[in-house]
């Protein structure tokens, strides 16, 4: 058997659930009368008991409703009321089968238990005018009070001549008194636990809006929202109940005679337009709020060109305004004039049939109803083209040398004759920071360095005098005193008659310039500085060569135990020695970048951070490398010798230990970005070294890369370190800055190019040991000191030698003897024939001629890569009898025939 109880007393409910549980039923509850008359069309119970008094439909109103739904009529309901003695003699109305007084919580068990066991004599109990268990309650004064309060605003509100409803926190009626009812022509029951939306089917967001317009302080807001139901027209208006339900009471009236009245109204409103259509000269238009236009005077016929009818009922906006910006500009004088509701004047372009622009004056008022509210907007318009044409004329000409000057990118600032300041323009903000509202009628004395000042007084007298000048370099301050490089031009303005008013100061900023020329001026430095370096390297290397040769000839004739043994190595490492300065001289020359090949960045990094700080503990390395690695074309050994120069600057900058910071990124560089360094724009390799020393001074930064350039104590450097790095990465097509401040440490920033190509891996390889060899070898070298050292040694190493002094005498002796020549050793660098062309001419006639080049000088990348080309083997001089034996060897065996061929 399924029962339902409904009461908003949920301690009651939760004991008589838990009681008819127990005696095995099947129990449905409810808090309020719309929730229960939900759950009762969902499940249809055999008995239902009802409390009297409930919100959101009360007790007797559900009954009622319930009593009218076929569906439930074997459902059977009992009226339970805790005023049942107070009001008993209204329960007969109510249409139940039984009735109940709420008594004592243990004895109202037993009388539901009852009724549920026999209703035929619960029944027959109640219909004889009873209410069960009403003998055991009594009349209550307080309670008496109260209904007899509620009774007379039932009364109240029944007898009222507006409709009354009211919404639940779900918007669904709960409550509607008799004058709603009739105006919505339906019955109660029906009506009841609608949805308000069900009841106003085509006014949806005007209900929404009236239900969010609440108080926070339970007062009401009567704006009255206009609706149609079927033939009437309604006006309801909200008043939100701030209680623990949130309900809300629709307050309903019938305007229906009132929007009668109103058509009666427009039969007047005719006449009054007939008078103002009777003006010609004037434009004259009335719109409602939506700006659609309801009146058209002859008067806009002649001005616009269109007829009344074709215009009426139309927006005005869509109709008159040319653009966008009139449209807008149209749509905010309207929105203030309603907002304050005051007449308003303005200027605006409209357009004509014809589609000719014209400008209208208009004087705009608000069109207030009988309620006092704004309905609309009345505007009387004159055509005011012609004048508007000739004042926009006027400042269209006062205009156009004002944005010449606010156009102009450089600086530009208007001087009086007193020297205070009339304009700056928009530049004039930009680069020095002032604004005209701080500086307009006063002096600018203060953008003056101290030391600029003696020749700006003379450009302040020369123009005095009425002479202009140009391209005048020097400096001034801006806002936060900074001084800024800037090339000034000044000239006079005058009035009509001739007579100066001020000057017109024009100052381009040269900072970005004049930086410019200081990277242009040091790469041209360290161009002249290289090819110097490079001359001085190759003939030292070719000194070297001969020491060193005479001292490896010599060593060989001894046994490692001889008493100048000692003195033969110790020569050759002092050789060794000057063979590292040379190699750094020719790296501010060309960088010897001759073994290009793809670098993976980041292990670079790490193999040469990870190998510095083994014999370096108090350096901390901290990394951030980009993900991908970076990946560049270069010469593995040339880079990480840039870096290595690096670490131990830095070490040496901080000898109480400090922080290494290693940092990889891919960036964009732009043309203005690499212009400077002569290196082309595009995707580079950026690699940042920085520590925590003490700084470079400002003194010293500009000479960094100077070669022999440096801050060390006597002893710890040559100053060629940073001169070779910048040569090393300026011929990887590369760019190398640096900044730094005196505490805060340096940052080297390095700049490579990316490729395509993937790393290969890289292997060390170890020196071989000399051998013994035999054959004819061409020896050609313009320096005879060379050629006898050269002869000397392999000679030595068992190899017949053929000697040439220039390359004219070795193409020739080739041709007359190539049958007899196994290899030729070629000096690239002779005067007369260079030695690629002494190539290109021995391999013309001899192709398969095995030669190896050598050169004082490093090779760069466009000799490097035509070595590669021709398959040439290269030695750097100065070289050991054993480097050279190594040499030959790998030559000769590389040009053997291949036996399985």
């Amino acid at each position: 058997m399924k029962i339902l109880l409904v009461d908003n007393d949920r301690i009651f409910l939760s004991i008589m659930e838990k009681f008819l549980h127990s005696e095995g039923y099947d129990i449905l509850s409810a808090p309020d009368g719309l929730s229960a008359l939900d759950m009762a069309r969902a499940h249809f119970p055999d008995f239902i008991f009802v409390d009297h008094v409930m919100p959101n439909i009360d007790g007797a109103t559900l009954c009622r409703i319930l009593r009218s739904d076929s569906r439930l009529d074997s459902s059977f309901i009992v009226i339970v009321s805790a005023i049942a003695v107070e009001e008993w003699h209204l329960y007969k109305n109510l249409d139940a089968d039984a009735y109940m007084a709420k008594v004592p919580i243990e004895r109202m068990k037993d009388l539901v238990r009852e009724v549920i066991q026999d209703p035929a004599s619960a029944r027959k109990y109640c219909s004889a005018g009873n209410v069960i268990g009403m003998d055991q309650i009594r009349p209550r004064t307080i309670t008496k009070e109260l209904l007899s309060s509620k009774n007379h605003l039932n009364r109240l509100l029944n007898n009222i001549f507006e409709g009354v409803i009211e919404l639940n926190s779900d918007c669904r009626i709960v409550y509607a008194n008799p004058c709603a009812i009739e105006l919505f022509g339906r019955s109660g029951t029906d009506i009841m636990g609608l949805h308000i939306h069900d009841l106003f089917h085509g006014a949806r967001e005007k209900i929404d809006g009236l239900l969010e317009d609440r108080d926070g302080d339970t007062t009401s807001k009567f704006k009255g929202v206009p609706v149609s139901y079927r033939d009437k027209h309604l006006l309801l208006s909200h008043i939100s109940l701030l209680n623990d339900e949130m309900h809300h009471f629709i307050i309903v009236n019938d305007v229906t005679d009132i929007r009668n009245n109103e058509d009666r109204l427009l039969a007047t409103n005719n006449f009054l337009r007939s008078i103002l259509d009777s003006s010609h000269s004037v434009s004259i238009i009335s719109t409602d709020l939506e700006q659609n236009i309801t009146f058209w005077n002859k008067g806009s016929e002649r001005l616009f060109g269109y007829k009344a009818e074709e215009v009426v009922g139309k927006e005005k906006i869509s109709v008159l305004y040319p653009s966008s910006q009139e449209m807008a500009r149209a749509g905010e004088i309207r929105e203030a004039m309603k907002e304050k509701s005051i007449p308003v004047s303005f200027e605006l372009k409209e357009v004509t049939k014809s589609g000719t622009e014209i400008w209208v004056k208009v004087h705009a008022s608000p069109r207030i109803n009988e309620r006092g509210e704004i309905c609309g907007v009345l505007g009387i318009g004159e055509d005011i083209t012609e004048s508007k044409r000739l004042s926009d004329e006027l400042m269209r000409s006062e205009e156009r040398y004002r944005s010449v000057l606010e156009a102009n990118p450089d600086p530009v600032i208007l001087y009086d004759m007193e020297g205070k300041v009339l304009y700056f323009n928009p530049s004039f903000t930009e680069v020095f920071g002032w604004t005209l509202e701080e500086k307009i009628g006063k002096k600018m004395d203060h953008f003056v360095p101290e030391r600029n000042w003696p020749e700006t007084k003379e450009m302040i007298e020369k123009v005095k005098r009425g002479k202009a000048f140009s391209g005048i370099e020097t400096q001034r301050y801006s806002k936060n005193g900074d001084i800024i490089d800037v090339s000034i031009s000044a000239s006079t303005y005058t009035d009509d008659s001739r007579k100066p008013m001020g000057s017109v100061i024009n100052l381009r900023d040269i900072t970005h310039q004049k930086k410019l020329e200081q990277q242009f001026f040091l790469a041209q430095k360290m161009e002249s500085i290289g090819t110097l370096a490079g001359g001085i390297a190759h003939d030292f290397n070719n000194l070297l060569m001969g020491i060193l040769g005479r001292v490896s000839l010599m060593s060989s004739d001894f046994a490692p135990s001889h008493a100048y043994a000692e003195h033969f190595s110790a020569i050759e490492n002092y050789i060794r020695s000057a063979t590292s300065l040379t190699q750094q001289m020719l790296g501010v020359s060309r960088g010897r970048k001759f073994e290009a090949h793809a670098i993976d960045v980041n292990d670079l990094l790490l193999t040469s951070a990870t190998m510095f700080g083994r014999t370096k503990k108090e350096i901390r390395i901290l990394t951030d490398f980009h993900d991908p690695s970076p990946i560049v074309t270069g010469d593995r050994s040339q880079i990480e010798q840039v870096l290595l120069n690096f670490y131990v600057n830095a070490w040496q900058a901080m000898p109480g230990g400090g922080e290494l910071f290693l940092e990889t990124r891919i960036v964009q560089l732009a043309d203005a970005d690499t212009k400077a360094y002569g290196a082309d724009p595009g995707s580079y390799a950026r690699i940042s070294v920085a520590d925590t020393g003490g700084g470079i001074d400002a003194d010293s930064l500009p000479r960094i890369f100077d070669p022999f350039f440096t801050t060390k104590e006597r002893g710890r450097g040559t100053g060629l370190g940073l001169a070779s790095a910048y040569g090393i990465i300026k011929n990887h097509s590369g760019i190398i800055t640096v900044s730094s401040e005196v505490g805060k440490g340096s940052t080297f920033h390095v700049f490579l190019p990316l490729t395509d190509e993937k790393p290969e891996h890289h292997e060390v390889t170890t020196e071989k040991e000399a051998a013994k060899g035999f054959g004819t070898v061409l020896l050609v070298d313009d320096e005879e000191m060379i050629i006898e050292v050269g002869q000397a040694m392999l000679e030595k190493l068992g190899y017949h030698v053929l000697t040439a002094d220039g390359g004219e005498q070795a193409v020739q002796m080739v041709k007359d003897r190539h049958h007899e020549i196994d290899l030729v050793i070629l000096d690239l660098v002779m005067p007369g024939m260079k030695g690629e062309e002494v190539f290109d001419r021995i391999r013309a006639f001899q192709p398969s001629m095995p030669v190896l080049l050598s050169s004082g000088y490093a090779l760069d990348g466009k000799t490097a890569d035509w070595i590669n080309r021709a398959c040439g083997g290269f030695i750097q001089k100065p070289f050991a009898i054993s480097d050279l034996s190594q040499a030959l060897r790998n030559m000769l065996d590389a040009s053997k025939p291949d036996p399985a061929g």
